[in-house]
C-alpha cells in the first residue's frame, strides 16, 4: 500500500485525535450498521466508546483519505449538546475507525421501531426529541464552514443519559455515496432512500431544505409508529415521490395527543414538493419550541423526567409491553381508522 496512506497521522497535522487501532478493545458487541461500515462497542482509555468500523480501509485511495480526514476534522471542531461527541478516529489504512460517545440507549429509530427497546410512553418526550434534533440541525446549517447532514433519519439520532438527542453521521454519510446507500431498513427498502428529499432522489444537490424534508419523515415516524414507505421498493418510491405521494397518516375526527395537529402540520411543510416552500431550519425550531411550551413541556430542558425511568424499569415488565410506545397513531380512541395521505 502506498507509503502515504500508510504513514501515522499527528494531532498537528490532521487537527484531531488520532487514535492507534491497536489501543481500541472490542467487545466482539456490534450496535448495528452505519452508513459505510459496521458499528462496535469497544473500550479505549478506559472508557466504554462506539467505533464505526469503516469498511473501505482496503480499497480507498489518498483523496478519499484526505476527504475523510477533512471531514472527522470538521466533526472534531463541533461542539454542541445536540451533537455526537467526536472522540477521535484511526486513519491510517487498512484499519480504519472513526471513535465517538457511545449511546445508552441506541437511536431514535430503536426506540420508536424495534420490540426488543424498552418504549417511553410520553408523548411529551417525544416530541422533545424531534425539538433537540432540530436544534441540532440548525446549529449544523448555522455552522460557518455550513455544514449539512445529507443523511438525516431516526438512525442518526441518537439518545443519551435524560434521554437526550444527538445527531451523528452529518458530512461522511454521503462522501462514499455508493457504500452509504447499502444499508437496509425495512422490508425491501434501502434506508437512506426513505428519508431523502424528492429533489436529492432526481440528482440534485443538497441542501438545507432537504435536511428539513428529512426531518419531516422523522416526524411522521413519531406521530405513526412506522417506517416511511416501509413497503415500497426502491423503484415504486422513486415514482411515488415524482408525484408528489408521502406516506400515509392514520388520523381520526376525535381527539389527538397535545399538539398532534401542530406537528402535523409542521410536518407537512417539511416534505412539501417544492423544496423553496419548505420552511427553514430557524422556523422550524420555533414552532417545535412552541409545540413543547404548549403542552407544558420546557423546551430549554434537554432531559425528561420520567423517561429515564420507563427504560430502567422495563426489564420488570413483560415483553408484550415493552414495545408499547405513546405516538399519535397508538393514542387513537377505539372508533376505526381512516387513512389519507397528507401529499403536497
Amino acid at each position: 500500500m502506498d507509503g502515504h496512506l500508510r504513514r501515522a497521522a499527528d494531532k498537528r497535522l490532521v487537527g484531531f485525535p488520532e487514535i492507534n487501532y491497536d489501543e481500541l478493545e472490542f467487545t466482539g458487541e456490534y450496535l448495528g450498521a452505519g452508513a459505510f461500515g459496521a458499528v462496535a462497542k469497544a473500550n479505549y482509555l478506559g472508557k466504554t466508546v462506539a467505533v464505526k468500523r469503516l469498511s473501505i480501509g482496503e480499497r480507498i485511495t489518498l483523496n478519499d483519505l484526505q476527504q475523510l480526514r477533512r471531514e472527522v476534522r470538521l466533526h472534531a471542531s463541533l461542539s454542541f449538546p445536540n451533537i455526537v461527541q467526536l472522540i477521535g478516529a484511526s486513519t491510517v489504512p487498512p484499519r480504519l475507525g472513526i471513535v465517538m460517545e457511545l449511546a445508552p440507549y441506541g437511536s431514535l429509530f430503536d426506540i420508536l421501531h424495534l420490540p426488543r427497546v424498552a418504549q417511553v410512553r410520553e408523548w411529551v418526550c417525544h416530541i422533545h426529541r424531534i425539538n433537540q434534533t432540530e436544534v441540532g440541525m440548525l446549529y449544523l446549517h448555522n455552522h460557518r464552514p455550513q455544514v449539512l447532514h445529507r443523511d438525516l433519519k431516526s438512525a442518526n439520532v441518537l439518545v443519551f443519559e435524560g434521554w437526550q438527542a444527538k445527531i451523528c453521521d452529518f458530512g461522511l454519510a454521503t462522501n462514499f455515496d455508493a457504500i452509504a446507500h447499502t444499508t437496509t431498513c425495512g422490508s425491501g427498502m434501502r434506508g437512506t432512500y426513505a428519508w431523502m428529499a424528492p429533489e436529492i432522489m432526481r440528482g440534485a444537490k443538497y441542501t438545507t431544505a432537504s435536511d428539513v424534508y428529512s426531518l419531516g419523515l422523522i416526524v411522521y415516524e413519531v406521530i405513526s409508529g412506522k417506517i416511511p414507505f416501509q413497503d415500497q421498493n426502491l423503484m415504486q418510491l422513486a415514482l411515488g415521490l415524482d408525484r408528489g405521494e408521502r406516506p400515509l397518516l392514520p388520523t381520526h375526527d376525535l381527539d389527538a395527543p397535545a399538539g398532534g395537529h401542530r406537528l402535523a402540520a409542521l410536518m407537512q411543510r417539511c416534505w412539501q414538493q417544492d423544496a423553496g416552500s419548505r420552511p427553514r431550519s430557524r422556523a422550524t425550531t420555533a414552532e417545535l419550541s412552541s409545540i413543547v411550551a404548549s403542552i407544558g413541556g420546557d423546551p430549554r430542558i434537554t432531559s425528561t423526567g420520567g423517561a429515564t425511568a420507563a427504560v430502567e424499569g422495563h426489564a420488570s415488565r413483560s415483553p408484550a409491553q415493552h414495545h408499547v410506545v405513546r405516538t399519535w397513531r397508538s393514542c387513537r380512541l377505539q372508533c376505526g381508522e381512516l387513512r389519507r395521505s397528507y401529499c403536497m
